[in-house]
């Protein structure tokens, strides 16, 4: 089965450079997480659970793998430390947890299931003066096979941290978890974005190939001027496989876009 995804690109100033090199390169850019415009992106609520002997053997890991002190030493610290302040209180910055890492050294792209928010056009395609790429994950595609669709909640998700130690400790379950928990799950707030995302984990290449034939369509905003219009079929010329163009207008009598041929 066939699925549809949708980058929103702008043509404006820098941005055009940027967007013609998705066509002449065949590169989707990953994003950190940590610089997107949501300041509850990857937030979540941290659990502590267990009893203090729990807690004892969670830190001495902890610092362990850290500070690469032995485990006698480093049982010691985690004692001493845990009689001034509790774990929730030590590590509630963030910062220095393992979790948090894996946030910090995660790339992501982002995409939507929908070519139709006049919200996404706005904010995304400069004032619905830019285009929307549309791409076909088809089955059994390695790049797209890692699509996974963003989950929308009212309240941040938990995590237990006490299953979260060194990453060495980590099964394939437990890093599905986090991913879905910190990387897949936003505000209901966002939902109208219908947002899927590709995530790469403790990885620090920003530019990824994607597979030439799955670039199917390009859609030009309502408000696209005629002289990019010309430019992005040119860059349209040069591709391996025919892209699909078209435009958005606006719906008589609703607040609705609707596509026509270009």
């Amino acid at each position: 089965m066939t699925r549809k995804y949708y980058k929103y690109r702008s043509l404006a100033d820098d941005s055009r450079k940027f967007t013609k090199d998705i066509f002449d390169r065949n590169q989707l850019y990953f994003a950190a997480p940590l610089e997107f415009n949501d300041p509850f992106e990857s937030r979540y609520r941290q659990e502590w659970p267990g009893s203090h002997d729990d807690h004892v053997r969670w830190l001495t890991g902890f610092i362990m793998a850290e500070h690469r002190l032995p485990k006698t030493l480093a049982r010691t610290v985690a004692e001493q430390e845990l009689l001034q302040q509790s774990l929730e209180s030590r590590f509630s910055d963030l910062d220095d947890v393992p979790v948090h890492s894996f946030r910090r050294k995660s790339l992501v792209l982002c995409l939507s299931r929908t070519w139709s928010s006049v919200l996404m056009w706005s904010h995304y395609s400069d004032s619905h003066r830019g285009i929307c790429l549309e791409f076909e994950q088809r089955h059994g595609c390695p790049f797209w096979g890692r699509i996974r669709d963003v989950v929308y909640s009212d309240v941040a998700p938990v995590i237990n941290m006490l299953a979260f130690g060194s990453r060495a400790n980590w099964s394939q379950a437990k890093e599905d978890d986090l991913v879905r928990k910190t990387l897949l799950t936003k505000a209901k707030c966002w939902e109208y974005e219908q947002e899927s995302r590709i995530c790469l984990l403790f990885d620090e290449k920003r530019l990824h190939v994607f597979p030439k034939r799955s670039l199917s369509g390009v859609i030009f905003g309502c408000q696209t001027p005629p002289e990019h219009v010309e430019l992005v079929r040119k860059w349209c010329g040069n591709r391996q496989r025919p892209v699909a163009l078209k435009r958005v207008q606006l719906r008589k009598g609703r607040y609705q876009l609707e596509l026509v041929n270009v």
